[in-house]
């Protein structure tokens, strides 16, 4: 029977690329809360929410590509599924 390591490959790599774009995004946000925690322990205001409207910003942006890699996830197992039924048709006589 022939072996399906990683399942459907193109879906895959979208997966990786969409994964290591979510860190990215998830880095930056972190990075924004430290300015958000230094602004407000010196107490400038203006300059703690200016920074917190980015990060609210940010963090629908995160939101709305969250749900994108919720689908691409879910193609990704439903094309592997196919190719593994494809597989196990072929290798049956």
């Amino acid at each position: 029977m022939k072996q399906l390591h990683l399942g459907h490959r193109g879906w895959l790599v979208i997966n990786v690329i969409n994964m290591m774009f979510m860190t990215s995004l998830n880095g930056l946000s972190i990075y924004l809360l430290r300015f958000i925690t230094d602004y407000g322990l010196s107490k400038q205001l203006n300059l703690m929410l200016q920074t917190a409207q980015w990060m609210l910003l940010l963090l629908v942006f995160l939101l709305i590509a969250d749900l994108i890699g919720t689908y691409l996830r879910s193609r990704y197992i439903e094309s592997s599924l196919i190719l593994m039924k494809k597989a196990i048709r072929q290798s049956t006589p």
